[in-house]
């Protein structure tokens, strides 16, 4: 999938190339990134239906536990109510794959009088489950990591609460200050690294490490969600990424846009400033093999008038053909080409017959990179962290500097 994003790289989305190599494409991401690494919604759902048996068995509030759990299975999985009565003590429940689009509705379920997000934060316990300091950065991550480093990606939105993209940064490079964690207004004033990721629902590292400040800018409950929409707590976050959004086109990785309040930031980026259809330029480019559900309402929203005249033109362009990892690892091998193209260019040394000649030789070694890891992340990985790092190290170092352009600066990795 690799050699396939190089070539939708080069023949159908060159612009994004350009886009991210100036340092100006605004990341998005979602679930999809972080599947492999986190426990699943629906692993997390089993958890706190358990939770509720367990406490509607020896608890000492088992009857406001007892019909928090009927409420659910009631509600959203009639058939387990029956089995639940029969032994209630033994229930296992049978198949949750119904609660996943419906998680947000299952986490705000009241038990009696407790707080609101006593499932969310006791059940579920969102902090410990996501913002666990053993959970380790994926492949994704990784190369996001890189790609940070490299200073080509600045400006980043997640609705993932876990930690793994800020872990990979410094697995990466030692540096935890490379990359600002923007959750609350505080931290905007705060901040002072090279690159922003706001997390837009929170993050269960800083809610399990400082839970005094964060635990509750954690969003995951229906009723969280709405109150994100419209509350005046949340707006200088729905600030930063409208004007984001207006200033800068996306990449949404592994990002359904299931969650009304985030298609309800496209929607304002695009209400008085919408961004005009071009083709080969996309100003919403996803990381999917095709446009479904939500995100063609992102289209449709953000390009305003533009969509009701190329709506199938826009549908068609906007789907980038492979999944988060391939595109990463493909935008990793062409930022390190126009690295050394754009430092070649800059060498006063060297002829113009000469500077060609390099320039085709740069670009043969990169084709033989591509051919070389295949479709394996990995080997790309191990060879930038590697052998690239090394060879820059030794070679180049001298002759990069860490000045404001850091699209030019040494490699971290």
């Amino acid at each position: 999938m690799i050699r396939k994003a190089l070539r939708s790289l080069k023949q159908e989305h060159a612009a994004l190339v350009g886009d991210v190599v100036d340092g100006r494409r605004f990341f998005w991401l979602g679930s999809g990134i972080s599947r492999d690494q986190v426990p699943d919604l629906v692993a997390v759902m089993e958890r706190v239906l358990l939770f509720l048996r367990d406490q509607a068995h020896t608890g000492p509030e088992r009857a406001q536990h007892r019909d928090a759990l009927l409420e659910v299975l009631g509600t959203y999985l009639p058939p387990e109510v029956a089995r639940y009565e029969a032994d209630e003590a033994g229930w296992q429940p049978a198949d949750l794959e119904p609660l996943r689009q419906v998680y947000s509705e299952v986490l705000g379920v009241r038990v009696g009088d407790l707080p609101g997000e006593y499932l969310l934060m006791t059940a579920a316990d969102l902090p410990n489950t996501y913002g666990a300091a053993d959970l380790e950065p994926g492949v994704a991550h990784r190369l996001l990591a890189i790609l940070i480093a490299e200073g080509v990606v600045k400006e980043i939105a997640s609705g993932n609460w876990d930690g793994l993209v800020e872990a990979a940064v410094v697995e990466l490079t030692g540096l935890p200050g490379l990359l600002d964690v923007y959750v609350s207004a505080e931290d905007v004033r705060n901040g002072n690294s090279f690159a922003q990721l706001a997390k837009f629902h929170g993050c269960a590292v800083l809610a399990r490490t400082d839970p005094v400040h964060y635990a509750d800018k954690i969003i995951a409950t229906r009723a969280q969600i709405s109150r994100f929409d419209n509350h005046a707590a949340f707006e200088h976050m729905r600030s930063a990424l409208k004007e984001r959004t207006t200033k800068y086109r996306s990449l949404i990785l592994g990002l359904s846009v299931q969650d009304h309040d985030l298609l309800a930031v496209f929607t304002r980026a695009a209400e008085n400033h919408p961004w005009p259809w071009e083709e080969g330029h996309p100003a919403y480019v996803f990381a999917e093999r095709r446009i479904q559900g939500s995100q063609r309402d992102v289209l449709e929203n953000g390009y305003g008038s533009d969509y009701n005249a190329q709506h199938a033109s826009i549908v068609a362009g906007s789907a980038f053909g492979t999944y988060a990892e391939p595109l990463l690892a493909a935008l990793v091998i062409e930022v390190l080409l126009h690295k050394l193209l754009a430092l070649l260019a800059r060498q006063t040394s060297v002829t113009t017959l000469i500077e060609a000649d390099l320039a085709r030789g740069l670009r043969r070694a990169a084709e033989l990179v591509s051919a070389w890891v295949g479709n394996d992340e990995k080997t790309l990985l191990t060879f930038a962290t590697g052998q690239y790092a090394a060879f820059v190290r030794q070679y180049l170092a001298s002759i990069f500097h860490d000045g404001p352009d850091r699209g030019l600066s040494a490699p971290v990795v």
